[in-house]
This record gives C-alpha cells, structure tokens and sequence, in this order.
C-alpha cells in the first residue's frame, strides 16, 4: 500500500488519528524506511504477559513518526515504573500516556474488561 501511495497516505492516516489493526496499519508503513510505524496501542508484550488477547495482529494501532513512536514508547516504558505490576496498573500507564489521545483509550478499553 505505501509503496503504491508513499509517504502521503502513512503522514494522512497519522495526521487523523485513523485507528486500525496492526495487520493493516503495517501496510501502510511497508518500505518507507521506518519513518513512519504502526504502533500497537496496547503492546504487544503486555497483551502476551497479562493474557489481554492471543490474536496480536488485530490490537488496535495507529500510524506514527519514527520520532513520535520513540517518544511514546519512552513514556510507556517511564509510566509502567509508576505503578504496580499488574493488569491495573498497565491501564492507569497507558491512561496518564495516551491522556491526549482518548480515542486510543477507547480502543483498547474492551481488553481491560472497561
């Protein structure tokens, strides 16, 4: 898809805030030298450790920059230290994150039984 479309439709689906699987969203990523990612909305990894969902192709992700992703991924990584290990504490990081994104809350509510 991106290499049909370039940069333009990763930078438009960023720029709206478009939601989708990671299936998907990857493909529009797909040969643009990581500068812009799909970013899995509730990682991977902790979908895998608290047993949020087997089926990690389909968690929600949105198309970010290469920097964004990178700042995201720092915040989660510094979020996670504050609370306590758990199912619930993963959901109050990602709360205090994606504050400015609630849209991105709403779409993983459904794994956290919300």
């Amino acid at each position: 898809m991106a290499q049909r479309y370039g940069r333009a439709i990763a930078d438009a689906l960023e720029q709206n805030g478009a939601i989708g699987p990671y299936e998907v969203m990857r493909e529009f990523t797909r040969g643009l030298e990581g500068d812009y990612q799909a970013h899995h909305i509730l990682e991977k990894a902790m979908a895998g450790r608290w047993q949020l969902t087997k089926e990690l192709d389909n968690i929600p992700s949105v198309i970010l920059t290469s920097a964004e992703h990178k700042r995201i991924t720092k915040a989660l990584d510094e979020a996670k230290k504050l609370f306590p290990k758990s199912k619930e504490g993963l959901w109050k990081a990602y709360e205090e994150v994606y504050a400015p994104h609630s849209h991105w809350l709403d779409a993983i509510k459904p794994y956290f039984g919300k």
